[in-house]
């Protein structure tokens, strides 16, 4: 199903469900993809997370609750999912900048989002440039963290990066790689709804090291991604158009394996002429 479709269809069981428990179980059925997925399909083409995007929608609901009725605070804050007053007041003052009995009082200027819809943004104005590739089953060794989704974020994984070339074990998985596709490479592996594992690593058929572990790439069909430009704006701007204007539009679904991101050249990540690439394991829709 094209992704836009799905999206529109988990914004719309969330609509239905913003004054009660949120099922992701129903969600990951809806989609057809895990919990995490959904997560960064959703926040890869709106630049907010699914979780704030939920908190946004119903404080714009409480907002007006508040202000048209003499609904309890507390009540208020049962009613949206909250453990208590406290914590409502705490959501409802980072989305509105005030608390709610000051909203109540007239107090400040109310934020309202509006339900989200996807749709295809006809640009034609930039290409999106890639290349298919099939390959068999790959070995890596390197570093791996476990990851907590969707709290971790990318600043994690650069903290991860920069912890790796500090303390000189990316130098040493460096001479490692001796693959066919050389250079040390960030990994993104799914465990389950809450867990995701991010591996910084090297193809190669060598010894495993003490301290790194070895890991399996399974067999896949890739739709390789070329970027250029310094790492930490770059590459997420190539994520973004990936999600949200790539998989829509061709015939191909991300297939729910490890994708990767390919640093098969040693030049300065943060050179503005730096070349990376982004790898999605792909499969028919």
């Amino acid at each position: 199903m094209n992704i836009l479709i799905i999206l529109n269809e988990v914004v719309e069981y969330i609509e239905k469900n913003l004054e009660d428990k949120i099922n992701y179980e129903e969600i990951t059925k809806i989609s057809g993809y895990s919990w995490f997925y959904i997560q960064r399909l959703f926040s890869g083409i709106t630049d907010i997370t699914l979780a704030e995007y939920i908190r946004r929608r119903r404080m714009t609901l409480a907002a007006s609750e508040i202000m048209d009725s003499g609904i309890r605070i507390l009540d208020l804050a049962v009613k949206y999912g909250y453990e208590s007053a406290d914590s409502f007041s705490r959501a409802f003052r980072k989305i509105h900048g005030v608390s709610p009995s000051e909203a109540r009082k007239g107090k400040g200027i109310l934020k309202t989002y509006q339900p989200m819809s996807f749709t295809i943004s006809v640009k034609g104005d930039e290409e999106i440039t890639y290349r298919i590739e099939s390959h068999e089953q790959m070995r890596a060794i390197g570093i791996v963290r476990h990851f907590k989704a969707p709290e971790n974020n990318e600043l994690d994984v650069h903290t991860f990066w920069n912890q790796l070339y500090s303390d000189g074990t990316h130098a040493r998985i460096v001479e490692l790689a001796d693959g066919e596709i050389g250079g040390v490479h960030g990994f993104l592996n799914v465990i389950d709804n809450e867990t995701v594992d991010y591996v910084i690593a090297a193809f190669s058929e060598q010894e495993i090291p003490d301290n790194m572990e070895v890991y399996t790439i399974p067999r896949s069909k890739w739709a390789i991604f070329e970027g250029k430009g310094c790492v930490g704006s770059a590459i997420a701007e190539v994520w973004k158009r990936i999600y949200s204007e790539w998989l829509p539009s061709t015939k191909y679904s991300h297939a729910g394996t490890m994708e990767m991101e390919c640093f098969r050249y040693g030049d300065n990540k943060r050179d503005e002429d730096f070349r990376f690439e982004i790898w999605i394991p792909i499969t028919n829709k």
